[in-house]
């Protein structure tokens, strides 16, 4: 972090509380200091860190409502967390960069807001307190983030997740955590270093948050086969991670049929 934040760190309480903490991450070479004192008038802690500073202790220490990327770098560093950040209730992420429309839109796809790299500090700011705003008003309106996936719903808000019947599946925080990282980008892989990073406690070595993710991974596979009837929600992928899948099993029929299809046999 850089010189002048440890002035902060006493509110991080106060600030968890009221929602208004920033994580500001700025690539080398790019002066954040007037954005930093822009925010930190309407956000009483702001944390400034470097691209090389973002992983998983970053985000075990901070309980950031927001993450702004500013530049090309920090938004390199932000993209692999996404799906750990967003799988926190009321976290969003901005990004501020420079760039042709299709690598903006190939680049930011997976955040809530992107702005040009020329926009001021102020109008960042404005943009700032108005998604700050809005994640209130949601919370106040709509309630906790609810996810479907096959004969269960998933709500982030409440932390539980529920089968058909509104019955509770009985997790552990933990697996929860892992459920949920993989809920909020459904369809997409989530990798083992992300998923380890939800999980309490230090890891020895890479090996060792593996093998604790697979763990957990297992339990949670049966309790929800057990409460839904099917083995399908979680998909892993060879030497990746995992990821959800919400799309409902097909018929064993359905199956069948399109297998004597794809071998030329039919009933005619």
């Amino acid at each position: 972090m850089q010189a002048g934040q440890a002035d902060h760190v006493e509110n991080t309480d106060a600030d968890q509380r009221n929602g208004r903490m920033c994580v500001l991450v700025s690539e080398p070479g790019v002066d954040a200091d007037t954005l930093d004192t822009a925010l930190t008038a309407v956000a009483a802690s702001v944390y400034v860190v470097t691209p090389t500073e973002v992983g998983a202790q970053l985000w075990r220490a901070l309980g950031a409502r927001l993450i702004l990327a500013l530049g090309s770098a920090a938004v390199r560093a932000v993209i692999p967390w996404l799906a750990l950040l967003h799988s926190a209730p009321s976290t969003a992420t901005m990004a501020v960069l420079d760039g042709s429309r299709e690598e903006i839109l190939a680049v930011l796809e997976r955040f809530d807001l992107w702005l040009p790299g020329r926009t001021p500090a102020p109008v960042v700011v404005q943009q700032v307190v108005a998604q700050w705003s809005m994640m209130e008003r949601l919370s106040r309106t709509s309630g906790p983030r609810r996810i479907a996936g096959y004969n269960m719903v998933i709500d982030l808000g409440r932390e539980e997740v529920v089968d058909t019947t509104e019955q509770r599946i009985p997790l552990t925080r933990s697996e929860f955590r892992l459920l949920a990282a993989m809920a909020v980008q459904p369809g997409r892989v989530v990798d083992f270093w992300q998923l380890g990073a939800v999980l309490p406690g230090q890891f020895r070595d890479a090996d060792d948050a593996y093998n604790s993710v697979k763990v957990h991974i297992g339990r949670l596979r049966q309790k929800l086969t057990r409460a839904t009837g099917w083995d399908g929600h979680l998909v892993s992928v060879r030497g990746r991670g995992f990821m959800l899948e919400r799309r409902a099993p097909r018929p064993a029929a359905a199956v069948a049929d399109s297998t004597l299809a794809a071998d030329g046999v039919s009933d005619a």
